[in-house]
């Protein structure tokens, strides 16, 4: 496999905007899993990094997932190939609640309340 992968996802979701992640992993017969790619998209931010353009829920949209780094890998003969799409929950990216507004001002609501001095 040599080049580098891309990846156009048709998506329709019930919120103004969401986090994905796609990643793409050789299957070996053994069970052993190599990752080949890794790619992260905040939804609003599809057709510009520049300018958020928010999802009206139920409206199917397009987002490209990019050519990214180049990939140059001699697949284990009777391996597959698996593509995982999965909205981000993690500790290492900023919290998105979808809910459209500005993420960094989300955050500061939901821990301002936690923390104590």
């Amino acid at each position: 496999m040599i080049g580098c992968p891309a990846l156009t996802l048709w998506v329709s979701i019930d919120t103004p905007d969401v986090d994905l992640e796609c990643d793409l992993y050789e299957i070996q017969p053994d069970g052993t899993s190599i990752a080949l790619r890794s790619d992260l998209r905040r939804l609003r931010y599809r057709e510009s990094s520049r300018e958020a353009k928010f999802v009206k829920p139920g409206e199917i949209v397009r987002c490209d997932f990019s050519p990214g780094l180049f990939v140059a890998r001699r697949l284990m003969k009777a391996s597959r190939l698996r593509l995982v799409v999965t909205a981000v929950n993690s500790i290492s990216w900023q919290k998105n609640y979808c809910s459209g507004g500005i993420v960094a001002e989300r955050f500061h609501e939901r821990t301002a309340g936690s923390l104590s001095l």
